[in-house]
C-alpha cells in the first residue's frame, strides 16, 4: 500500500501524527518558521509604537519651546508698556491686548497639560491627533493654535517697539533740520564769494556759465528745503503720546522726505566745490622718450623627436567556465533522483592585445622665446613740481607676433606729445597735441 493510499485512510490528526512521524525534520522546519514570522511582526510592531511615542515625545518637547518664548515676548512688551505708558497714545487699547494674549497663553498651557496626561496615559494616537491634520485638513491642530498666537504676539510686539523707534528718530532728526537750516547763508556766502572770483578769472564764458549754473542750483536746492520745512511739524519729547502708531509712520515719512531736500543741498554744494577744485588744478604733461626691453618666455609645444605606434602582442590569461557536476542522489515519489550542481571552474587561454609603444623621447618640450615689451615716458610739471612716470604700451612675442622689434605708437603715445591744463579753466578746456609752448601760471 503507498503512502497516499495509507493517507486516505487515516483521520486528521492520524494523518498530522503520520507526517510529525515520516516528516519530521520538514514540520519542525516550518513551525520554527512561523514562529520566527510571529516574532518579526511582534518586533515591528513594537519599533512602530516606539517611534509613534518618540514623535509625539517631540512634538510636546516643542511646544513647550514655542510656548516659553511666547510667554517671554509677552513678558517683554508687557514691560515696555509698564515702563513708557506716555508714550503711547493707544495705551489703553494696547494694555487690553496684553491682557488678552496672556489669557490666551494661559488657555494653552492648560491644553498642553491634558496633552501630556494623554501621553503619560500611553494615548499615544490621541496626542499624535491633536498635532497632526486628518485627511480634510479640517481640524485645528495645536501647533496652528501656537503658531497664531506667535504671528499675533510677534506683530504686537513689533508695533510696540515701532512706536519707540519713531519717536527716537523723530526726536533726532528735527534739531539736525534746524541746525542745517541756520548753516545755509554761510555756505552759500563763501560758494558765492567763490562764484565772484571765478567770474573774474575764469579763462572763458563756458567756465562763468558753468560756475553760475552750479549756485544758481544750490540756490533752488535750499529754497526746496527751506519750503519743505514749514510743511514740517516739530517732534520733542513734549509730543509723546500725541500720534498714533499710523500718525507716527506717516510722519516719518514727510521726515525721510525733507532729509532728502537737505541730501539734495549737500549734493549741489558738492558740485560746485568739485567745480571750483577743477578749476584750481593746473598742469602740462609731455612724452619726452621711448623704449623696449626683452625678456623670454617658456611656450610647451609637441616635441617633434617623439615618435608613437602601436603593436598587437599575445598574452596568457585565465578565464571561467560553468560545468555540471554529479553531487549525489534522493528518493522523490518512490523514485531515486540524481543531484547535479553548477560548479564554476578556471582554464588557461591565449589572448591578444593591442599596446602602444614609443620611441622614449617626451611628449612634449619647452621651447624659449623672445618677447618684447613696450613703453613710453611721460613727464608732468605741475606747482609741487616735475614727476615722471613711464606707461607700458604693449607688447609683442615671438612666437605670435611679426615684427616683435618694433610698435606702432598711437598719436598720444608719441615723443613731443602734450596735455596742457590751465588754471582756472575746467577739462573741457585740456590743450592735447604738438608744439603748444605750455606753462604754469
Amino acid at each position: 500500500m503507498t503512502d497516499i493510499q495509507l493517507l486516505k485512510r487515516l483521520t486528521l490528526w492520524e494523518r498530522l501524527g503520520w507526517l510529525l512521524k515520516k516528516r519530521k525534520k520538514k514540520v519542525i522546519k516550518a513551525i520554527i518558521i512561523i514562529l520566527l514570522v510571529f516574532f518579526f511582526i511582534s518586533f515591528i510592531q513594537s519599533i512602530v509604537s516606539t517611534n509613534q511615542a518618540n514623535v509625539a515625545e517631540n512634538y510636546i518637547t516643542e511646544s513647550e519651546a514655542r510656548l516659553e518664548q511666547i510667554n517671554s515676548t509677552i513678558n517683554q512688551v508687557s514691560n515696555r508698556l509698564e515702563n513708557n505708558p506716555k508714550m503711547y497714545k493707544e495705551y489703553e487699547l494696547y494694555d487690553d491686548q496684553i491682557g488678552e494674549e496672556k489669557d490666551d497663553y494661559e488657555s494653552l498651557i492648560s491644553e498642553l497639560a491634558d496633552i501630556k496626561k494623554d501621553f503619560d496615559h500611553k494615548d499615544i494616537k490621541k496626542v499624535i491627533y491633536q498635532f497632526q491634520h486628518d485627511e480634510d485638513e479640517k481640524n485645528v491642530i495645536f501647533s496652528d493654535k501656537i503658531a497664531a498666537m506667535e504671528k499675533s504676539v510677534a506683530s504686537f510686539n513689533e508695533k510696540t517697539t515701532e512706536v519707540i523707534e519713531l519717536d527716537k528718530y523723530l526726536i533726532s532728526k528735527y534739531p539736525k533740520f534746524s541746525k542745517f537750516k541756520e548753516s545755509l547763508d554761510d555756505r552759500l556766502k563763501l560758494r558765492f564769494d567763490n562764484l565772484n572770483i571765478i567770474q573774474s578769472k575764469g579763462k572763458n564764458a563756458r567756465v562763468k556759465n558753468n560756475a553760475n549754473m552750479y549756485f544758481t542750483q544750490i540756490n533752488e536746492q535750499k529754497k526746496r528745503f527751506i519750503n519743505g520745512l514749514e510743511h514740517v511739524k516739530e517732534y520733542t519729547s513734549d509730543s509723546h503720546g500725541s500720534l498714533s502708531l499710523t500718525e507716527l509712520r506717516q510722519m516719518k515719512e514727510k521726515y525721510l522726505s525733507q532729509n532728502t531736500l537737505l541730501d539734495n543741498v549737500n549734493s549741489s554744494i558738492a558740485n560746485f566745490d568739485n567745480y571750483w577744485s577743477e578749476l584750481h588744478s593746473q598742469y602740462y604733461t609731455i612724452v619726452k622718450n621711448q623704449y623696449s626691453s626683452k625678456s623670454t618666455d617658456y611656450v610647451t609645444e609637441n616635441n617633434p623627436k617623439y615618435k608613437e605606434w602601436t603593436e598587437t602582442e599575445t598574452y596568457q590569461d585565465t578565464e571561467t567556465y560553468t560545468e555540471k557536476v554529479y553531487v549525489g542522489s534522493r528518493i522523490v515519489d518512490d523514485q531515486k533522483e540524481d543531484i547535479y550542481e553548477n560548479v564554476t571552474k578556471e582554464r588557461p587561454v591565449t589572448k591578444t592585445r593591442t599596446v602602444t609603444k614609443n620611441n622614449g623621447q617626451p611628449v612634449t618640450i619647452s621651447v624659449p622665446y623672445d618677447v618684447y615689451t613696450f613703453y613710453y615716458t611721460v613727464e608732468m610739471h605741475s606747482p609741487n613740481g616735475v614727476t615722471e612716470d613711464t606707461e607700458k604700451a604693449g607688447e609683442k612675442h615671438e612666437k605670435y607676433d611679426t615684427s616683435v622689434n618694433s610698435w606702432d605708437y598711437i598719436e598720444s603715445q608719441k615723443v613731443g606729445y602734450t596735455e596742457w591744463k590751465k588754471l582756472w579753466d575746467d577739462n573741457s578746456g585740456i590743450l592735447r597735441g604738438k608744439n603748444l609752448s605750455p606753462r604754469l601760471e
